[in-house]
């Protein structure tokens, strides 16, 4: 080991050792020998520790642990595709079968330093387990994640994983049929961001066992089109070995005639090795949103098909826009099979417009943006947020604002706030607010949700990388944000005991409540009864209206017997419990009991993935539904004179009640009608391309005298036509394909009149078959012509909007698409040996079988380099400056050497008299004649005379400088009484007479005594 430093703050200390060490050494001289010698040996040390520090000083070693990564693909087409492996005593065992056993092989013959790591790979990456030396082999891999293949971000996931202080070896096994991505480049940079040596890539090919197989492989058909017009539709089909069977056409999930005979739907084929396209021409009609779909049907043959194997990869979808009005659709919650109150009406007035009208209940609402286009205006019906799925929702305020999608919200108990839409991604688009102000809010809400965090709660849940135990914090962290700023909040996690994970208190922080709750991990046992005793216990002493508890379990409690008596005595003091029981295992009959007589309701969930929607349901069902009831009569806004809803409209009746919202204050918003108290009863305003509306009342039991009113169908009808979608701007036309793995977007730009419109911003949002959300921009590449393209994304259909503005005026957008085939995981039908052999090669490693895969291979530190770790002293280096400072100030402050050994006493230095008396004698002896023979002798009388001589010399002077000032300050009669100074030198020569003991006239005393004997002896020089 070693220390480096990252700066020139050491060489310049070093430099400065030398110099420093005199100057401290010779401003020393005041200190005795051995104080001095520490004083700057202290001060050194100070200053190299600080010059370390400047430097960043780090420890350098050379770390021998090796981390190797399995990353293992589980793709679609390995999934499906993937041949099974021959064992020594030849048994043919599968894919995923032959990964654990080499996963088994690489935990048995590793080291004791030797790390091992998982991460398994489809469409996105993820780590089964990180690097460690704990044994893994119980780890199972999984048999499909997602669609298509990532090798790139899998390597980037497996590299990342790498501790700092071990060198690497990433083993992929995989066919190489990457769908995203580059893989190559990928290893690449990978390898040269490593220290040299340090990391290395190996590549497993998995063998395929593909047989007969066909696949409808792409529909393609034009993406924008006239209205009434006939449309090529595309059909490619690839084929191993040859195939027979029938292809049938449906437009908008309508077979489209295409054969002869007795079924007309059908058209045989005979197809060959190979690709072949089949084009068709079907009329798309006045529909605004024309959806193909192709399904190829394999001949049976015996037990199986001719030349196919999986019958899900025969279908294939596309799609064509044209232009026309849409349709309006109204979405109710379709409780209980039926519908709304009003929802008919509804669609009866709308639809006297001339407008296509249809009713579907809110869990048919689509969940993408192109099964919205074909809608001008969606109506929300009194549904709770809870009816929608999330992507649903949030394909909605994008239709809404990014297409110019109309949208008007109805009220009833079960909408706005009071169903639960705080929070959504349908809130920020609502003219009105629905966090209400407290002097609106007379009831608040108390709920403490008790979650369960034993061991059981941390398995993935199927189809997902997700365990039960973040989905349920996911879905509880959700429902929190549905409550208000005064609601109070709080969350217990329990397993073989019970914390707080969020202490009860006001919803102040919603997001600081979510991450506390997004943080629960599982372990333990399964023991609730200590979680709902925290709770009551922080329930019991609060001012609420309604206190709640909502318990979530998915095992079987210890002292489960004891829970419905407990929830019953709770239900006794006020606070009602709800329960959700998750999964097959869950103790469904005891969570029924406890809600039963807990005074709440009990959910039954076997698929986790649907518990958020189930938490915000059970939050509803729990809170004050936040409404007004009783009869008032809406007041007319002095800004409804900007909008055309209440047109020749006057004298409504009253309505029987509302859902409490707030007014917003931003200018754009319309306000038409209140309540005399100050509460939206309807308003409107744009929402970026979009325009949105709300009605707070209803269309049932509270707008009884309303339907009876004759302006009823006009109020409706004109709020419906001020809210809907504007025309399509004529002469923009969107074109989209697929080149080369990258979508082109491509949009020509006309006037009116056909002139080229130039010098357009076209921005573009591209959603993904996910969900998720790309920007583009499109530049212009020629008259009246701009293009942009993206890499081709996840398998699906991918909906461009394209936003164009022409000198800050937004043009009306355009919506396009392009379908990426979802069975491009398939098209390649054998390994790309060649692709896994390039990864190797630019990653220093070699392609090996699954065989190889071992212990003796992984760990191999053959040609490797060990890793360089740097560790920094700024730790160590602070704590020995603050040692340093203060032994200097101790060695310089504190006489520590006078406790060192006793050392002989120096001679006193010669007084003043002694050394003029030498250098008197030095003198004699220079002059002396030579001829006398011999230096005279000068006696002990002789330097006493000569002494005393000096001393009266001495005070003459100072007499006379003491004369000399008292003649410029005193009287002239006091100076003229003065003694000569002959007569004061001759009275000191008197006093001080050759010989005399003078030490032995003075008094003993302290220091008082010793300045009164000098004050006297001063008065008599004088």
């Amino acid at each position: 080991m070693s220390i480096a430093f990252a700066s020139l703050w050491w060489f310049v200390a070093v430099g400065l050792i030398v110099p420093l060490a005199w100057v401290l050494w010779v401003r020393g001289r005041s200190l005795g020998r051995a104080r001095r010698a520490a004083a700057v040996l202290t001060r050194l040390a100070v200053l190299v520790i600080l010059a370390m520090l400047l430097a960043d000083a780090v420890t350098v070693r050379e770390a021998d642990r090796l981390a190797v990564v399995l990353v293992v693909d589980a793709s679609e087409s390995v999934d499906r595709f993937a041949a099974g492996m021959r064992t020594e005593d030849d048994r043919l065992v599968s894919h995923e079968a032959s990964v654990e056993a080499a996963l088994r092989r690489l935990g048995a013959g590793r080291g004791p330093d030797d790390l091992l790591g998982v991460v398994v790979f489809g469409g996105r990456a993820a780590a089964l387990s990180t690097p460690t030396t704990a044994n893994i082999d119980g780890v199972a891999v999984p048999a499909l994640v997602a669609g298509g293949t990532d090798i790139a971000g899998a390597l980037r996931l497996a590299a990342g994983l790498i501790p700092p202080d071990a060198s690497g070896r990433i083993v992929l096994v995989s066919d190489g049929n990457a769908t995203t991505g580059d893989p190559v480049a990928a290893a690449e940079r990978i390898a040269s961001s490593a220290a040299s040596g340090s990391l290395r890539i190996d590549t497993v090919p998995v063998a395929f066992a593909v047989g007969g197989e066909t696949i409808v492989e792409a529909v393609g058909s034009p993406s924008t089109a006239s209205a009434d017009s006939v449309v090529p539709v595309r059909v490619e089909i690839a084929s191993t070995a040859g195939t027979r069977g029938v292809l049938r056409i449906r437009h908008n999930d309508r077979p489209v005639s295409i054969g002869s005979g007795d079924d007309p739907t059908a058209l045989p084929l005979t197809l060959g090795p190979g690709r072949h396209v089949v084009t068709l021409d079907v009329p798309i009609g006045d529909r605004r949103m024309n959806r193909f779909q192709a399904d190829f049907e394999p001949e049976a043959s015996g037990e199986g098909f001719v030349g196919d194997a999986q019958l899900d990869n025969n279908r294939a979808e596309g799609f064509t826009l044209a232009p026309g009005e849409g349709g309006f659709l109204i979405v109710d919650d379709g409780a209980d099979g039926g519908r709304a109150p009003g929802s008919d009406l509804l669609a009866q007035i709308l639809g006297a417009t001339g407008a296509s009208v249809r009713v579907i209940g809110a869990s048919a609402l689509p969940q993408d943006l192109l099964g919205l286009q074909e809608h001008d205006l969606i109506v929300l019906n009194n549904v709770p947020a809870d009816a929608i799925a999330p992507r649903a929702q949030a394909a909605l305020a994008s239709h809404v604002a990014e297409v110019g999608c109309g949208l008007i919200l109805v009220g009833g108990r079960s909408s706005f706030g009071a169903g639960g839409w705080v929070g959504s991604p349908i809130e920020p688009l609502l003219p009105v607010r629905l966090d209400l102000a407290e002097r609106l809010v007379e009831r608040r809400t108390a709920i403490v949700f008790v979650l369960d965090r034993s061991g059981s709660m941390g398995a993935t849940v199927g189809g997902t990388l997700k365990s039960q135990q973040q989905i349920a914090n996911s879905a509880a962290a959700g429902a929190a944000a549905t409550l208000g700023s005064r609601d109070l909040v709080g969350a217990v996690a329990f397993g073989s005991d019970a914390l707080w994970v969020v202490e009860l208190a006001e919803n102040e922080d919603p997001d600081a409540t979510a991450s506390r709750i997004l943080g629960i991990t599982s372990g333990g046992g399964t023991n609730l009864l200590p979680g709902l005793q925290l709770a009551r216990d922080a329930l019991a002493p609060v001012e609420a209206s309604v206190k709640h508890i909502i318990v979530l379990s998915d095992g079987q409690s210890r002292g489960a017997e004891l829970l419905p008596e407990f929830a019953e005595a709770l239900a006794a003091e006020g606070i009602n419990i709800s329960t959700i029981s998750v999964g097959d295992r869950a103790d469904t009959d005891t969570m029924f009991q406890m809600a039963d007589r807990g005074g709440g309701v009990h959910y039954a969930v076997t698929n986790p993935s649907v518990l958020p929607r189930v938490f915000v349901r059970a939050v509803r069902t729990v809170r004050d539904p936040l409404i007004k009831e009783g009869r008032f009569v809406p007041v007319r806004m002095p800004a409804a004179e900007a909008s055309t809803v209440l047109d020749s409209l006057s004298d409504w009746p009253g309505l029987g009640g509302l859902v409490l919202t707030r007014f917003r204050e931003e200018p754009t918003v319309v306000d038409l009608l209140a309540t005399d108290a100050g509460e939206p009863v309807a308003s409107h305003w744009p929402a970026e391309l979009g325009r949105v509306g709300v009605f707070t009342s209803d269309v049932g039991r509270w707008a009884e005298e309303w339907r009876g009113w004759d302006g009823f169908e006009r109020f409706w009808s004109q709020f419906a036509r001020a809210m809907a979608k504007s025309p399509v701007q004529q002469g923009l036309e969107l074109t989209t394909e697929i080149i080369d793995g990258r979508a082109v977007y491509r949009l020509i730009a006309l006037d009116d009149a056909g002139r080229t419109l130039d010098g357009l911003d076209v921005e573009a949002s591209v959603y993904e078959p996910g969900g998720s959300r790309r920007s583009l921009r499109l530049e212009q590449v020629g008259p009246g012509e701009y293009a942009g393209e993206l890499p081709v994304g996840e398998p699906g259909v991918s909906i461009a909007v394209i936003r164009p503005s022409q000198r800050g005026r937004a043009l009306p957008p355009v919506v396009g698409g392009v379908t990426h085939s979802a069975s491009l995981e398939y098209q390649r039908l054998t390994p790309d040996e060649a692709l896994l052999a390039s990864v190797a090669q630019v990653g220093g490693g070699e392609v090996v079988p699954i065989s190889r895969v071992d212990a003796a291979f992984a760990y191999d530190r053959t040609g490797m380099t060990p890793r360089r770790v740097e560790r920094s002293l700024v730790g160590p280096l602070l704590i020995a400056l603050l040692a340093a400072f203060l032994l200097d100030v101790a060695v310089r402050r504190i006489a520590w050497d006078r406790f060192l050994e006793s050392r002989p006493i120096a001679e006193p230095a010669p007084s003043r008299a002694a050394a003029h008396l030498d250098a008197l004698r030095s003198r004699v002896a220079q002059t002396a004649p030579a001829a006398s023979g011999s230096a005279p002798v000068l006696t002990e009388r002789d330097a006493e005379a000569v002494a005393a001589s000096a001393r009266a010399h001495r005070m003459k002077a100072k007499r006379a400088q003491r004369d000399k000032v008292a003649r410029e300050h005193l009287p002239q009669a006091h100076t003229e009484s003065e003694p000569t100074s002959e007569q004061a030198a001759a009275s000191a020569v008197t006093i001080e007479q050759p010989g005399e003991d003078t030490q032995s006239k003075e008094e003993p005393g302290g220091l008082l005594a010793a300045k009164r004997r000098a004050s006297a002896r001063y008065r008599d020089d004088a």
